[in-house]
């Protein structure tokens, strides 16, 4: 039996108050060899070959199976183009593209995407997607 990754909030002993990942024991018991950490709060969706992507407070990561952060997945924020100012919602589609909601600013002058935009593609490496129509709305879209 594997062993379960969870994120949220949550009462970790010697944490307490703890915001991000963690993981238990197939009895549910606390995995003390995996050191909880703040990769993320929010949903966690499975993905190919074991990966997962979770939710962060402003962008989404992807995973290894034993909870670090996938080396071939940047930090968006971390690319050009793309600045988050407040995370919503993401969808995973079946190549590991990354489409996410919420309130972002992108740069790419380029191919005409500058200011503030609500429903931002990524590619499966997290990189912001500069083949796809990036959409923008008069507020925050969460989901």
């Amino acid at each position: 039996m594997g062993k379960v990754l969870i994120a949220g909030q949550f009462d970790y002993p010697f944490n307490m108050g703890l915001n991000g990942l963690a993981r238990l024991h197939p009895s549910g018991f606390w995995d003390y060899t995996f050191e909880p950490n703040n990769l993320g709060m929010g949903k966690i969706t499975p993905w190919d070959a074991g990966l997962f992507y979770i939710a962060s407070s402003q962008t989404v990561r992807r995973l290894l199976p034993d909870g670090t952060q996938d080396p071939t997945f940047i930090g968006m924020n971390l690319g050009p183009y793309f600045s988050s100012v407040q995370g919503g919602d993401y969808h995973v589609f079946p190549d590991g593209r990354v489409l996410m909601s919420g309130a972002h600013i992108l740069s790419d002058s380029i191919r005409g995407f500058e200011g503030m935009y609500n429903l931002v593609w990524f590619s499966n490496t997290g990189y912001l997607d500069t083949t796809r129509t990036h959409r923008a709305s008069d507020g925050v879209t969460t989901r």
